[in-house]
């Protein structure tokens, strides 16, 4: 038996380790399905990047923000035009988007078309 072990980071690792085996070994049974591994490490990049400080959220909090009224024209003129940008900005992706669903629809359609007309009935797949 192996005496244990003192430093953190090597426990963290073999943690790692026996996580890794853990899961390689459920996706080889069938216990586990891929989706469930390809969400599990999104999350964990996603903690990862949210433990990271954004460099313009830390320059935000250092920079005091004005009460709206004290603002001056030019700041309310700017911060409108900034906003109608974003707005811009958003619906133009929301236009890709919905542009991108329907090509996957429509592609969607002639695939099953396809099934449809050129398989065998005795081979047909239940939709």
């Amino acid at each position: 038996m192996a005496p244990p072990l003192e430093d953190p980071e090597v426990e963290e690792f073999l943690s790692n380790v026996d996580d890794v085996s853990m899961l390689i070994e459920g996706l080889k049974s069938g216990t586990i399905s891929p989706d469930y591994i390809d969400r599990r490490q999104e999350l964990k990049t996603q903690s990862k990047a949210s433990s990271k400080p954004d460099p313009k959220q830390i320059k935000q909090q250092a920079a005091p923000q004005k009460p709206l009224q004290q603002l001056t024209e030019e700041e309310v003129e700017k911060a409108k035009e900034e906003e109608e940008a974003r707005q811009a900005r958003l619906l133009q992706k929301v236009e890709e988007l919905k542009a991108s669903r329907a090509l996957k629809f429509q592609a969607r359609q002639r695939y099953e078309d396809y099934i449809r007309v050129s398989t065998p009935r005795h081979l047909k797949p239940t939709l």
